[in-house]
């Protein structure tokens, strides 16, 4: 379970993940804070779970821009939402004055789960994510399943892939970037090598 804290004074950027079940037709919202050189390379600042509807959108967006009121972005850019799946991420647009994009595909794709699920484990152990006093709060009254996984298949709770998703697209590049093909040199054979 990472350690809270007060929410940071500065970050470099400042992002949502969100991620809908359709099982439980709700959608979890968890907004992060991603900072390199200083302070906590991942804070989760907050997190709300809801039905899925265009009042959720907003409350995401208002609840960055509160966000951004308390914790001052240095590069300058906006906050962003990362949303799972091209449909949801659509719906977002329609709805959100602030950047929103479909996570790429291949962090989403379902053969990608145990990749997300190692490499959260390991920036978890690392102590490189941590959480605000008022998320943990939140833990405390609300069911927040991301914090007890231990791997497997894709609980139906929102916030377990919300989280996953949060840690991998802040913290490791690697996985985060799309794979590239790979190239196979031809190999050309004369005819003499033939039979």
């Amino acid at each position: 379970m990472p350690e809270y804290f007060d929410a940071p004074m500065v970050c470099d950027s400042m992002f949502a993940t969100v991620c809908a079940s359709a099982e439980m037709g709700m959608a979890a919202s968890l907004r992060w804070a991603r900072s390199s050189g200083y302070g906590h390379p991942l804070m989760l600042l907050d997190w709300e779970v809801g039905q899925l509807s265009p009042q959720m959108w907003r409350d995401v967006e208002d609840g960055l821009t509160l966000d951004a009121h308390e914790t001052r972005v240095r590069y300058g850019s906006g906050p962003h939402v990362w949303v799972e799946g091209a449909a949801l991420a659509h719906q977002a647009q329609s709805v959100l004055t602030i950047d929103s994009h479909a996570m790429p595909e291949h962090v989403v794709a379902a053969g990608f789960w145990d990749t997300l699920v190692l490499s959260s484990a390991f920036y978890m152990r690392g102590g490189q994510v941590k959480m605000t006093k008022r998320a943990h709060e939140k833990t405390q009254q609300k069911q927040f399943s991301a914090l007890t996984y231990r791997g497997g298949l894709r609980p139906d709770d929102p916030t377990v892939p919300a989280f996953l998703y949060g840690v991998v697209l802040a913290l490791d590049e690697a996985a985060a970037r799309p794979p590239r093909p790979v190239k196979v040199p031809l190999q050309v054979h004369s005819g003499a090598n033939r039979r």
